[in-house]
């Protein structure tokens, strides 16, 4: 019995030998665990580290090419604007330029109009002082020759056509004159409208 105490106790020695080995082997073990944990944390917060900033130099350098762009485009439509300006500019002084021709012609078709209007009245008062002659001319007519009085009335017809064709020509140029003023009113209507 005594063997058997003995193999108790050291069966109970040898359990409490081996309970104490295998609490240290798991203590080095959650120890090593621990420190292979931390160490792989460690790596991973340094792999996010070096991440993070990789990323935020790609989002700088991101923003500074878009930067660099929406300048650029900026930039082109300045000069766009710039060159749309003075085109219009250009084409605002050619306008004013036409205006002043248009305004010039007008005044000078007033002129002529005015000239017209007089040489029209004055051709009236010569035209009632011939027919006063015609009428004193047809009493001495009365008192002519045959071939006088052809020549006479040839004289007159001559007379006549030439007044007649006065009369048309004024006529032809008031009707010049009309539509050079209607050309010139499209003309200005069509330049303000593509303003």
């Amino acid at each position: 019995m005594l063997e058997l105490l003995i193999a108790i106790v050291a069966l109970i020695v040898g359990a409490g030998g081996g309970a104490y080995a295998l609490r240290a082997y798991q203590d080095q073990q959650g120890r090593n665990s621990r420190e292979l944990a931390q160490q792989e944390a460690t790596q991973i917060i340094e792999s996010s580290k070096l991440k993070a900033v990789e990323i935020i130099r790609e989002g700088e350098e991101k923003t500074r090419k878009t930067l660099e762009e929406a300048e650029e485009v900026i930039q082109r439509r300045r000069r766009d604007l710039d060159h749309e300006e003075e085109r219009l500019q250009r084409r605002r002084e050619d306008l004013d330029v036409r205006v002043d021709r248009l305004e010039k012609r007008e005044q000078l078709q007033n002129k002529r109009q005015s000239n017209l209007d007089r040489k029209e009245n004055d051709l009236k008062k010569v035209e009632t002082e011939r027919i006063g002659e015609l009428d004193a001319k047809l009493e001495v007519i009365a008192q002519m020759t045959r071939d006088e009085a052809r020549a006479e009335l040839l004289h007159n017809a001559e007379q006549e056509a030439r007044n007649d064709i006065a009369r048309i020509i004024r006529q032809v140029e008031a009707e010049a004159r009309e539509e050079a003023d209607s050309r010139a009113h499209n003309i200005i209507a069509l330049a303000v409208q593509r303003l």
